[in-house]
């Protein structure tokens, strides 16, 4: 009998164990998952950072450089209580800066970091744009719980290229001391020169000149954009020579 109340007893004593045991994994488990989800929707609740905004250069601006800074203005608001504790995921924003000539695929840029505070940030291009270019950009700002604040698209264009319209003489061969007459038209330069040796002139002009021996005029069209150019020759012979050449045309 005794030892059969022993072993009774052994029984009941595992059985409630055993039951008091899950008990209290159950109630750890449950209140993890309360714990969990109370954290989710506090995370959930707070606040992403700011939408950037305000670019420089405005949207739509044209005859930029090739080169810019571009700049956006930026921040966070924060949570009090975190803030006090160093622990606010909107102390610390990220800014991803993208930029495309296609507006529905822009590339990343490298990443530009702020606080909270309201300000202006910016990013400069190290590679030259291409002149001439309607560009796209956005700047995505991330927090550290990775909540995204994506700004709007912007566009910009870049200054174009000078276009040399024309530049002739009204005669390529000429005899010597015979005087010739340049014309040129130039679009969109900074900066327009004939050389070797008549200088800057205006973006359209004439002007006449009686050269003394062959010689090619080089016009340089310049801006902030880079340059063209465009050769012309000039062809002066002796008298007996020019006159066999123009015999020469007047039978052809």
């Amino acid at each position: 009998m005794i030892d059969l109340f022993e072993t009774a007893m052994g029984v009941a004593g595992r059985i409630d164990k055993l039951i008091f045991s899950s008990r209290i994994r159950k109630t750890v488990f449950t209140s993890l998952i309360l714990v969990l989800i109370t954290l989710t929707i506090f995370i959930h609740f707070l606040p992403s950072p700011q939408v950037p905004e305000m670019p420089c250069p405005p949207d739509g601006y044209v005859d930029l450089g090739l080169q810019p800074t571009l700049w956006w203005v930026g921040g966070a608001p924060i949570t009090p209580i975190l803030f006090e504790m160093g622990l606010d995921p909107n102390s610390h924003i990220a800014y991803e800066v993208l930029l495309g000539t296609d507006k529905d695929n822009l590339s990343p840029l490298e990443w530009q970091y702020g606080g909270n505070k309201l300000g202006y940030l910016n990013h400069n291009l190290t590679s030259p744009l291409q002149p001439g270019a309607t560009y796209f950009w956005k700047i995505r700002a991330k927090n550290r719980l990775n909540k995204n604040a994506d700004g709007p698209v912007w566009k910009f264009s870049t200054i174009p290229l000078p276009t040399i319209e024309y530049f002739v003489a009204d005669q390529e061969i000429i005899e010597s001391n015979m005087t010739v007459n340049l014309s040129w038209s130039v679009i969109n330069a900074s900066e327009t020169i004939i050389g070797p040796d008549l200088g800057t002139v205006p973006q359209k002009g004439d002007l006449t000149i009686v050269p003394l021996e062959n010689v090619s005029y080089t016009l340089m069209a310049s801006n902030f954009a880079g340059d063209r150019t465009y050769e012309l020759h000039i062809t002066v012979l002796e008298n007996s020579t020019y006159n066999s050449v123009k015999m020469s045309e007047g039978h052809q």
